[in-house]
């Protein structure tokens, strides 16, 4: 699915990361939007719950990939 992405700008590549994690993790919406650079580790990403519970999705390598870039730019 993100093989054939254009992220010629960050606006674009930042929207088709937030549709991957949508897709690929099963994250809610609310859970995207409170995500911050530390929440992502090398294979998962730790999303804060309902009732302030911590639970870790895995994330396979093409979303690190994309995610790096846009943490990089």
């Amino acid at each position: 699915m993100t093989k054939v992405w254009d992220y010629k700008n960050l606006y674009n590549a930042r929207n088709k990361a937030i549709i991957a994690m949508l897709f690929e993790t099963s994250i809610k919406n609310l859970e995207v939007y409170n995500l911050r650079v530390n929440d992502v580790r090398d294979t998962v990403i730790k999303v804060l719950g309902k009732g302030n519970k911590e639970r870790y999705l895995p994330m396979n390598p093409a979303l690190k990939k994309v995610l790096i870039l846009i943490i990089d730019q």
